[in-house]
């Protein structure tokens, strides 16, 4: 009987503890994930990027002289969730013009390709084992990426 007791009264003062930790608002669900701001300072202005990610190498951009080609291969990373950065992009890059040709997954990626004008932008979105990853591969359509 005195074992009983315990019990019961050990759960009476833990049932609290752990109410409060299912209710707990204070990391975001993987399957509901935050909604992520766009970044004010983003350095393609048609091609945004979340407010909590950073440029990482190798990263590089250029224009051909005479005629508006942009040629960029840029790396970012983050924390937010994976789901919400697909999520990001799938809603704001329609938002600057561009039109989604695609969506591809393999294992812990996600490969969005967008179309907008003569150009194509696709963005690879990949899981590490801290950060979530970004890369940004914008070029003129029917030009693989690295052929000028």
């Amino acid at each position: 009987m005195r074992i009983l007791a315990r019990c019961v009264a050990t759960l009476v003062l833990l049932a609290p503890l752990a109410l409060a930790a299912c209710h707990s608002d204070s990391s975001p669900s993987s399957t509901q994930p935050v909604v992520l701001a766009v970044a004010a300072d983003s350095p393609i202005v048609d091609v945004p990027v979340p407010a909590s990610f950073y440029m990482v190498d190798p990263s590089h951009s250029e224009v051909t002289p005479g005629t508006n080609f942009r040629w960029v291969n840029h790396n970012y990373k983050g924390k937010a969730s994976y789901v919400g950065v697909v999520r990001f992009y799938r809603e704001q890059l329609p938002t600057k013009g561009w039109n989604c040709l695609s969506q591809t997954q393999a294992d812990e990626s996600v490969t969005l390709t967008f179309s907008k004008n003569n150009e194509d932008c696709v963005v690879t979105i990949w899981t590490g084992t801290i950060h979530t990853h970004i890369n940004i591969n914008l070029h003129p359509t029917g030009r693989a990426a690295g052929t000028r």
